[in-house]
């Protein structure tokens, strides 16, 4: 039957059956007509930048949102199915999936593993994931989002242990020189002898590829307690991806000495001799250093 000339939407077939004796009976067959493709609209991760994630935390959400012009009348797609494909830098289609159970006007979620289809962890690359539906028709809609991976944590150089060690009453700020490759956020973790642990944070920050300074001053806690301390320096790029350095890299000694305490005298005791010429002779002098005495 030609469908030319009919609107879109529900139209049914009448089919009517009649014997020799006049007996007949009505029989109705629903069809519709469909030459409108479905939507398909990837809503996360955002399509307006292209977004980096790091393969080392979880699973990457997807999230669809799917409709179509006769969605009150058919209320999922043909295989109630998404079918999704990614592809790296090359074109290759690195992982497969169908996403089932799906209907119209109701949010979709995909969850990648960061798996390929044989099985291995994907880490690092620029990506583009693609998402199709088809309509009970054949009508077939498709979306695309560009995202990248960053598996790796920021590499860090350390040019110039931290200073000034000891850290005494005349300064206010200890400094670290170092050489960076992306943006990075400092947590920096003070553990003194009895573990107890001080940690100052810098925010995340656009350094320059040349040697850079990262200050640490005061806290909220205010300086640091007089005491030996070890120092461990965590990195952090802005995906979540971050790295240790040790206390023997970042320190130039064995421990950072915090000494601001400056010496007392606690008691002072003297008497006067008149001689053929003026004696003064202590006693019991005793000097109160504050701070940690090594």
């Amino acid at each position: 039957v030609p469908l030319s000339g009919f609107a879109e939407g529900k139209h049914t077939v009448k089919v009517k059956v009649s014997d020799n004796l006049g007996n007949d009976v009505d029989y109705r067959v629903p069809f519709y007509v469909d030459d409108t493709p479905p939507e398909i609209e990837i809503v996360k991760p955002s399509k307006d930048t292209i977004e980096t994630f790091t393969a080392r935390k979880g699973n990457l959400s997807f999230v669809f949102h799917i409709s179509d012009n006769l969605d009150s009348l058919l209320p999922s797609p043909k295989d109630n199915a998404i079918y999704i494909k990614i592809k790296d830098s090359t074109g290759n289609i690195i992982r497969t999936d169908v996403l089932k159970r799906c209907y119209y006007n109701l949010a979709q979620w995909y969850l990648w593993d960061f798996k390929d289809n044989a099985g291995n962890k994907v880490l690092n690359g620029r990506f583009w994931l693609i998402a199709s539906i088809k309509d009970r028709a054949g009508n077939i809609a498709k979306d695309s989002v560009e995202f990248r991976l960053d598996s790796e944590p920021p590499h860090i150089a350390i040019v110039q242990t931290l200073e000034p060690n000891p850290f005494t009453s005349k300064d206010t700020v200890m400094r670290i020189l170092f050489i960076t490759n992306e943006d990075v956020k400092f947590i920096a973790k003070f553990t003194d002898k009895d573990s107890i642990t001080y940690t100052y944070t810098v925010p995340l920050k656009n350094y320059p590829p040349t040697i850079c300074t990262l200050y640490l001053k005061k806290g909220f806690w205010g300086y640091l307690p007089d005491q030996l301390y070890k120092l461990t320096l965590y990195a952090e790029d802005k995906v979540g991806n971050d790295t240790a350095i040790s206390s023997d890299i970042v320190l130039s000694t064995d421990y950072l000495r915090v000494d601001r305490t400056s010496p007392q005298v606690v008691s002072f005791a003297f008497k006067e001799i008149f001689l053929d010429t003026l004696v003064i002779e202590l006693n019991n002098l005793v000097i109160g250093l504050g701070g940690v005495i090594c």
